[in-house]
């Protein structure tokens, strides 16, 4: 009988120290848990790192992460395009170090650092073309341009002037290029957003992309929480918005396109260190985030 005791409280108080370890790893790990709490009487309350809380997006004093919002977690969704009045297949697509907003199979190739978000090259602009950006790093216009910053707070603005190049997607011959300055401002971020599909989505960041610092917005883009882009609206296109969200395993992955002759050189061609560059044409400038 004592051997028995013993044995007990020996396993006892393992249980007891396994759980203090599993839960102060997890509120390492994950702040939404929280530790063994000990009582004015002695006793101690565990809270066992089996289920985590909801977290709010992550924030630090340079305001809020956009990783969160714009890297999704590889679900499938429809999003309404109110411009042809038809649905597109969205999904984020991860892929080494760069992610992908896959519409149907055209895509937006962007990737994260600790100090901004960028874009390479967007396979969506419309009329069999594709374009690339780029920023003018060292005396070359290299591949990849700032798009946003990664860390930010609501209220504040971001310039951009990146060398954007079209190109034809069968031969990827250049269509057109120049610079293209822009303004992306951090408009609002929503805890809940109801879109006209009745669809409410939690954690929602809003931007408006600015012709000018003061400008009225030329168009809006949203991102949530788990998804990435879930719709954009301007004046004159309408709203397009998530519509439908689809079940884990209800629909196959999308499939991204491939455009072989793809150009990620950090100089295009015809383009040297000093060569001029004027501003991209319209009506260029708007099928170009």
């Amino acid at each position: 009988m004592r051997r028995f005791v013993r044995i007990l409280l020996l396993t006892l108080t393992a249980v007891l120290l396994l759980a203090i370890v599993l839960s102060a790893i997890a509120q390492e790990g994950n702040p939404g848990l929280d530790l063994p709490q000990q009582q004015s009487d002695g006793t101690i309350l565990l809270f066992m790192p089996i289920v985590a809380k909801p977290t709010k997006p992550i924030q630090t004093g340079d305001g809020f992460d956009m990783a969160v919002f714009m890297i999704g977690d590889s679900r499938l969704y429809e999003v309404w395009q109110s411009i042809n009045n038809s649905q597109a297949r969205h999904q984020t697509q991860i892929d080494g170090s760069k992610f992908f907003h896959t519409k149907n199979s055209e895509w937006e190739e962007l990737w994260a650092t600790g100090s901004f978000i960028y874009r390479g090259t967007d396979t969506s602009p419309g009329n069999g073309e594709y374009y690339t950006l780029r920023d003018y790093v060292n005396k070359n216009w290299r591949y990849g341009s700032r798009w946003a910053p990664r860390f930010w707070k609501v209220g504040q603005i971001f310039e951009r002037n990146p060398l954007v190049t079209f190109y034809k997607k069968d031969n990827c011959s250049v269509v057109v290029q120049g610079t293209h300055r822009t303004w992306l401002k951090f408009e609002a971020y929503h805890p809940t957003f109801t879109f006209p599909s009745g669809i409410t989505l939690s954690d929602v960041v809003q931007f408006a992309w600015l012709l000018s610092p003061k400008a009225q917005p030329t168009e809006r883009y949203y991102y949530a929480r788990d998804y990435g882009l879930v719709g954009w609206s301007s004046n004159d296109r309408g709203f397009s918005h998530i519509s439908e969200i689809h079940a884990p395993g209800a629909r196959p992955d999308n499939t991204r396109e491939n455009i072989g002759c793809l150009n990620t050189s950090s100089n295009p061609v015809g383009i040297g260190p000093f060569t001029p560059i004027e501003p991209l044409p319209p009506p260029y400038i708007y099928r170009v985030k």
